[in-house]
């Protein structure tokens, strides 16, 4: 059964695993498109594998990683948060904690399974700086807030500060922040 497609990759269910396909890209040189598809789908599973709190990797071939189904609901579907952004807050903070940067951290990319918040869809996913962490977090407040009027930035930050007591990415995300504040068009 297909999930969904995506710009990368289409994924499906069978018999209880979740197989994501990345599928050729007729734009690219045939060689080129392969090496990429390769190392994309090879990064993302090792960068999954590495962290807790995302479907277990169950298989990796050059362009299929099969791993572990998740029957859960998407954070964006849910009305009310009801606190749960403290728990999203401690996911996000030891996946930065352990070097790696989402970079497509949005609430449709995560699931509430049994209490406990899980993270998909790796396929940008790269090891991260400061940066790359503070950019997570502004990807994240701003689709959050978007899908969630009662979006608690606090109970996130309470979260998150848990496991990354280092300020330095909440300090990187007040200057993130601050470069885009003042753009203005010439048209």
């Amino acid at each position: 059964m297909l999930l969904g497609i995506g710009a990368e990759a289409e994924v499906y269910l069978e018999e209880g695993v979740v197989i994501k396909k990345r599928t050729p890209k007729g734009y690219r040189h045939p060689e080129l498109d392969a090496r990429i598809r390769k190392e994309r789908t090879k990064s993302e599973s090792r960068l999954m594998s590495k962290v807790s709190g995302t479907p277990r990797i169950l298989e990796t071939t050059d362009y299929e990683i099969k791993m572990e189904f998740i029957d859960g609901k998407k954070i964006r579907d849910i009305v009310n948060l009801d606190g749960l952004e403290q728990l999203i807050g401690q996911v996000i903070g030891n996946l930065h904690a352990q070097g790696i940067a989402h970079n497509d951290l949005t609430t449709s990319n995560m699931i509430l399974h049994k209490g406990e918040v899980f993270l998909i869809d790796f396929g940008l996913a790269t090891r991260g700086r400061i940066e790359d962490f503070a950019t997570d977090l502004k990807v994240l407040f701003e689709a959050a807030e978007a899908t969630h009027k009662d979006f608690s930035r606090d109970l996130f930050l309470k979260g998150y500060t848990k496991i990354m007591p280092d300020k330095s990415v909440l300090t990187r995300l007040d200057k993130v922040y601050s470069r885009g504040r003042y753009i203005t068009r010439t048209r």
